[in-house]
């Protein structure tokens, strides 16, 4: 089949609903507003998301909204998986897989902290069209190992049993991260199989992304956390364009964290080190913000049309979040914080 056939009718719809999102001025009203009854006034009076929050007036806590919010953003993939057949079909059950390890990471921390598993219940993203998680026996579970044996028959079973022996306090690090390497490892399986553009345009956006968060975890690892240089790099991402497991181990292993500054300033992800450190997240979000946009250019008529939208509406949905904490700290200048550029 030809790429008309394969994306023509999801393309279509991306860029219907890219229509919908929101505009510079709407961000610069919402900054406007003084508390979360304003804020979700204007969003459901004046913007698409009057279909996310119903009962408006029955939304207290910033947590409401976040969860709303990212169960319309889970439902839109949702959408997309019904366009799709054969690897690309596959390809969206692997998004939905992030959705699981998230799920997952939520039980962890809750079994940390000895909280009740059933209130998790309203906390969790489950898809309606795929997973693979039995969520109501996870939610039975007494202690970790009950938790961790409540998904065998998953591919997390055998990823997790083995940190149980771990101390508590590494124990959910560890867990955490591996959940994250499996959802990128699959990820970039299935693009192994695209053809064609879609697989080279895939490719650089996995990749790209991956190079960002390896550096990230290195430069963070490297200055926070007492791990090895060897722990560091066991839990780097496989799955980058830019720099293979000899140049990781190479980063990994040098003797001060700002010889890795250093190095990366030279590079095309420069941008992660050009501000202070507590905006390296957001400029690692805003490079792939601005990537998603030149792939789009190349890719028409590919899954990046379709993958454009999604992932707009995720950072949309990000900067409707960081807005909404600068309205609960009152902090001003909420602009500096978002992922997208206002003019």
């Amino acid at each position: 089949m030809n790429n008309i056939t394969i994306h023509g009718a999801a393309s279509s719809k991306a860029h219907v609903l890219m229509g919908r999102l929101l505009k510079d001025s709407d961000y610069k009203k919402l900054m406007d507003t003084k508390n979360i009854n304003e804020f979700i006034e204007y969003l459901t009076k004046n913007t698409n998301y009057k279909n996310v929050f119903l009962n408006p007036s029955e939304i207290i806590h910033r947590e409401d909204v976040e969860i709303g919010m990212k169960k319309y953003l889970l439902k839109n993939h949702e959408k997309f998986y019904h366009y799709y057949h054969d690897e690309y079909r596959k390809f969206f059950k692997i998004i939905f897989m992030r959705y699981e390890v998230e799920n997952i990471k939520i039980f962890i921390r809750a079994m940390n902290r000895n909280e009740d598993m059933h209130h998790l219940d309203d906390h969790l993203i489950p898809s309606e069209v795929f997973t693979n998680i039995d969520y109501k026996q996870m939610m039975k579970a007494r202690n970790i190992h009950e938790l961790v044996d409540a998904l065998k028959g998953t591919i997390y079973y055998k990823l997790l049993s083995g940190y149980l022996n771990e101390e508590s306090s590494k124990m959910q690090f560890y867990m955490e991260m591996s959940l994250d390497r499996i959802y990128f490892k699959k990820t970039k399986e299935i693009i192994n199989v695209f053809k064609g553009k879609d697989k080279e345009l895939m490719n650089e956006l996995l990749g790209k992304n991956s190079d960002l968060l390896n550096i990230q975890w290195i430069y963070r690892a490297k200055k926070f956390y007492n791990l090895s240089s060897e722990e560091i790099l066991n839990y780097t991402l496989e799955s980058g364009m830019k720099y293979d497991y000899k140049k990781l181990k190479e980063f990994c292993y040098l003797e001060f964290v700002d010889e890795l500054k250093e190095l990366i300033l030279k590079t095309e992800y420069k941008v992660l080190f050009l501000e202070e450190e507590i905006f390296m997240e957001r400029n690692m979000e805003r490079f792939l913000f601005f990537l998603l946009d030149e792939l789009l250019k190349k890719g028409n008529n590919t899954i990046i049309v379709s993958l454009h939208y999604l992932h707009k509406l995720e950072y949309e949905i990000r900067d409707l979040f960081s807005i909404l904490e600068c309205i609960k700290y009152e902090l001003k200048n909420s602009d500096e914080y978002l992922v997208r550029v206002l003019k």
